[in-house]
């Protein structure tokens, strides 16, 4: 079983059992980094080079706030 149907199936079960799962943050405590993701291409119109862009992704789990950077 691939882990999209795995989710899904999931997803339904919790769903259907009205299930939650509320993890509990203070603030100030935790940070969450990560990639996001495939990577973006732009066309640098100078010069036609192809730039590769990362998005760099960081979350404050306790106020959901995020911020992204290229």
């Amino acid at each position: 079983m691939g882990k999209t149907k795995f989710n899904e199936g999931y997803n339904d079960y919790t769903i259907a059992n009205k299930l939650t799962n509320h993890i509990e943050h203070k603030p100030g405590e935790k940070a969450e980094v990560d990639w996001s993701g495939k990577t973006m291409h732009y066309v640098d119109i100078s010069t036609g080079e192809i730039i590769t862009v990362y998005l760099f992704v960081g979350t404050l789990p306790y106020s959901k706030y995020s911020y992204v950077e290229p």
